[in-house]
């Protein structure tokens, strides 16, 4: 093998940044959400890279510290995820940051148990609604051994411990989220029914920046954290804002109405953003009618669409973490 000119990455992610690529990383992110997805998991969490020394019979297109990614590696995952030439440098990305991770996971001590296996492997089978049988004859027709597929899972199972403790710690997912989301896009259910309610609020300008929402948004958490505590009046504490009365939850604007749905009578709100201004609400009386199947589901895949937007952000920040104290050497 011809003499590896190894450059940092730190260089090479800078000129990455500079001509404004991110990994898709809808590999990378594949044992962490395969499991949450009806889709039975049949690829492998990671690309198969050759240690360094061992003898290479096709060609090398990337080395990665210690390990390389060969030609057949980048064929083979350009071909899992159904790309075309173009998008063939972008899957080599994903690859490298999915050898960083690989090697950083084989550095714990994370085991994968029998239960945990089970688990996996049942909740396979109930999201495709199949049994035991049906996945081994999929299984076959892909010529996968079913054993093959069982280290695949484990190994899959071990990669989400591993994120989980390492990036999951930071994303999280509050019912303000939800309502946001569902606000920016017009997706508010017609509400119906009424509630007594006060609120404070914070207004903005029309020309508000992140650095200005930020500030009030402090400032309205740590009064929604005042009036949570015991014997406090939220009305002295809102003063002349404190009592709006009975509302229609029509005549609120959404991203209020869409919070006090979920509040449980004397809540206090955490600030609610909205494009008028930050609001803390507290709910004195409501009575509506029952949220609607649909809308509770509704809910769950919004809550799990924003759950893995930002574990895919927070897995793109941990890779580009390991990019900067690795060596790597693109070859394509």
């Amino acid at each position: 093998m011809t003499e590896v000119r190894v450059q940092k990455t730190a260089n090479r992610c800078q000129k990455t940044e500079d001509r404004g690529q991110k990994p898709s990383f809808s590999v990378l992110c594949f044992s962490v959400l395969c499991l949450l997805t009806s889709d039975i998991c049949l690829l492998p969490l990671f690309p198969s890279p050759q240690p360094a020394h061992a003898k290479v019979i096709n060609k090398v297109v990337a080395v990665v510290n210690n390990d390389v990614i060969t030609e057949y590696d980048l064929d083979r995952a350009m071909a899992s995820k159904g790309v075309g030439k173009k998008s063939r440098r972008q899957v080599l990305e994903d690859l490298i940051d999915q050898t960083l991770l690989k090697q950083e996971m084989e550095k714990t001590d994370i085991e994968v148990t029998d239960d945990d296996l089970v688990r996996a492997i049942a909740g396979v089978l109930d999201r495709n609604k199949i049994n035991i049988e049906i996945l081994r004859a999929e299984l076959a027709s892909k010529e996968i051994p079913f054993e093959t597929y069982k280290e695949q899972l484990k190994q899959q199972i071990k990669q989400t411990k591993f994120i989980q403790q390492n990036v999951g710690s930071n994303v999280s997912v509050q019912d303000a989220d939800v309502s946001a989301y569902k606000f920016e896009r017009a997706e508010v259910v017609n509400p119906s029914g009424t509630v007594h309610i006060g609120w404070i609020f914070y207004s903005l300008d029309d020309d508000h920046s992140e650095k200005e929402i930020k500030k009030v948004f402090i400032k309205a958490r740590k009064v929604a954290d005042k009036a949570r505590q015991k014997g406090a009046d939220f009305k002295k504490i809102a003063k002349e804002t404190g009592d709006l009365g009975e509302k229609s939850l029509s005549d609120l604007p959404p991203a209020i109405s869409s919070e006090v749905r979920r509040m449980e009578i004397g809540e206090v709100s955490d600030p609610i953003v909205s494009p008028q201004g930050v609001y803390v609400v507290k709910l004195y009386e409501k009575a509506l009618q029952n949220v609607s199947e649909k809308e509770k589901v509704d809910d769950m895949q919004i809550r799990q669409t924003i759950y893995n937007n930002r574990m895919e952000q927070e897995i793109h920040n941990y890779a580009l973490k390991l990019r900067r104290k690795a060596f790597i050497d693109v070859r394509e």
